[in-house]
């Protein structure tokens, strides 16, 4: 009896253990999709900025170069 009680107790155990290492990897997942997209709108945000920069530098030598009336 003790050992029947104790297979059923040890099966019970090891469906939560699975249940919850799957839960965690489907975390782990979302995580790791949430850092890839951080990442790719971070890039976006600075080629964008940088080509902001890089247009206003350009108008501001032009201006300087333009002779004044």
């Amino acid at each position: 009896m003790t050992s029947t009680l104790r297979a059923v107790a040890e099966s019970r155990f090891a469906a939560i253990t699975r249940r919850e290492e799957a839960a965690m990897s489907d975390i782990e997942s979302e995580q790791q999709a949430m850092r890839e997209k951080t990442e790719r709108l971070r890039a976006q945000r600075l080629a964008h900025h940088a080509k902001i920069t890089a247009e206003h530098t350009a108008r501001m030598n032009e201006h300087r170069k333009a002779p004044h009336a």
